[in-house]
């Protein structure tokens, strides 16, 4: 029963998030904020997800994971409301922030499923948790934009709160054994284990992809809105073709926690960076509808299944008393990356327009991945 209740709170928060980000450059767009401001924006919530998850991280090894879940599903609740009642584009900062250090509830599942499941089934009960946070995803874009489209932003961040809210009583019913230990031991512990997990190739080689598959995912998400714009779609389309791409995220989540038993998980990594180049590529090159679904579609297979094959592969390496924290430290590596990458792009944006940061994107994405597997080329699957 538990863990049905962390894949649906996963679900419902995702909701949340496919509503309203996908969106939140229609409506930065809409009280005036320029795509320099909008990437100033981006970094505060990655600087938010980072101090977050390092901080929340460490406490859910301590305190349990279920009073940090219920922490992030409150911020995911309130940061949809906070947004449209903001009408100065500068301080659309501040609930950005708290949309970045919401997402330490999705964290906060997948050390779950490392406490609930037997290692044999981590792969593919972690490619499940995915892809059920993926459907939610998949949802929101769809509905944000139809809703906004018919009835306005207004309606439509409210309802977002909605299914945070929902995920909320949900968690109120999980069930989990009191941590043992200390607090003063405890956050003793966490300044070693950090530098333990640090000293790791294996986290270190995982953190580091995470920058540029988020890279690929950041780009997308913040940059194509604007060029949909600049294509002529409405909100409608771009909200949908957002849901093509999560849709296809999610359809390859469950699969690639089956083929990482056969294969190992460091193939799927070379894989996932290749779609996620070539879909940066595609947007680059291409402004015809369907090559820009199709640059969509392998952006988002990419992407999803890299999130399942790096959360097992975490998860699967680590024990209870430090998972977490490992999850939050590849994480937060890998937002601190892309958040210093998403801003040069959005700074150099006005100058060189958006089809060349898409290209400069891709170029990235791919040579680093190919640097890094050659580098770590001794870590394990």
């Amino acid at each position: 029963m538990d863990l049905f209740r962390v894949y649906a709170i996963v679900f419902l928060a995702d909701i949340t998030v496919g509503i309203v980000i996908p969106t939140f450059p229609l409506y930065a767009e809409s009280i005036g904020a320029s795509v320099f401001l909008l990437s100033i924006v981006v970094t505060g919530m990655g600087i938010a997800r980072i101090l977050s998850q390092v901080y929340l991280g460490a406490l859910a090894d301590v305190k349990g994971r279920k009073i940090v879940q219920i922490i992030g599903l409150l911020l995911f609740t309130s940061f949809p409301i906070l947004t449209i009642a903001i009408h100065t584009p500068a301080l659309l900062t501040i609930p950005l922030m708290m949309q970045g250090a919401g997402t330490i509830v999705f964290i906060m599942a997948a050390s779950q499923i490392g406490d609930l499941v037997n290692k044999n089934e981590i792969n593919k009960k972690m490619g499940m948790l995915i892809f059920i946070q993926g459907i939610g995803f998949s949802i929101g874009p769809f509905v944000g934009g139809f809703v906004i489209e018919e009835f306005g932003f207004r309606s439509a961040y409210y309802l977002s709160s909605s299914f945070s809210l929902l995920a909320i009583l949900i968690a109120f019913g999980l069930k989990e054994k009191s941590p043992q230990g200390n607090s003063a031991s405890d956050d003793r512990s966490f300044i070693i284990k950090t530098k333990e997990i640090l000293k790791k190739e294996s986290i270190l080689y995982v953190g580091l992809l995470t920058i540029l598959m988020l890279l690929g995912f950041r780009s997308f998400i913040t940059f194509f809105p604007l060029r949909g714009l600049e294509l002529g779609m409405n909100a409608a389309l771009i909200g949908s073709i957002v849901g093509v791409r999560t849709i296809s995220s999610t359809i390859f989540r469950l699969p690639a926690g089956y083929l990482a038993e056969s294969f190992g998980r460091k193939p799927l990594f070379i894989v996932a960076l290749i779609l996620s180049s070539l879909g940066l590529a595609i947007f680059a090159t291409f402004s015809g509808l369907w090559m820009i679904l199709l640059a969509a579609s392998l952006e988002g297979a990419g992407f999803g299944i890299f999130l399942t094959v790096s959360r097992a592969f975490v998860v699967d390496s680590t024990d209870k008393s430090n998972r977490s924290t490992s999850l939050s430290i590849t994480s937060s590596l890998g937002f601190l990356g892309q958040t210093i990458m998403i801003l040069l792009l959005g700074s150099i944006s006005d100058f060189v327009g958006l089809v060349l940061v898409f290209a400069i994107g891709s170029v990235f994405i791919l040579s680093l991945g190919l640097l890094l597997h050659v580098k770590f080329r001794s870590v394990s699957s």
